[in-house]
């Protein structure tokens, strides 16, 4: 799964299918661990996209072509969860991270 995180259509009818086990047994394995299959996909997502803004190297590359590259392709919805998640815009979070 962390391998195609950035795949927008990483879902889990994919991952069952590439690890030749029904998705029932996914959700299963997935609840056993504290996950749901697609928490786990947004929470990891989101802590790249974090991660990617936080880089000054990457400093040139629009928020949105951020959460486009870790598989959140509409900009609406990466800002949205990504305020959910973190309690500040993508922007509000490169701009902390610029100042430490």
């Amino acid at each position: 799964m962390k391998q195609r995180l950035a795949d927008p259509y990483l879902g889990p009818d994919q991952i069952a299918a590439v690890h030749h086990i029904s998705r029932r047994y996914l959700y299963k394995l997935m609840a056993e661990q504290g996950h749901t299959v697609s928490g786990w996909i947004r929470e990891r997502r989101l802590a790249q996209c974090h991660r990617d803004l936080a880089d000054p190297v990457l400093a040139h590359l629009p928020v949105s072509t951020v959460g486009g590259r870790w598989g959140f392709p509409d900009p609406a919805h990466f800002s949205h969860a990504f305020r959910t998640a973190y309690g500040i815009s993508p922007s509000e979070a490169r701009v902390a991270a610029q100042n430490q």
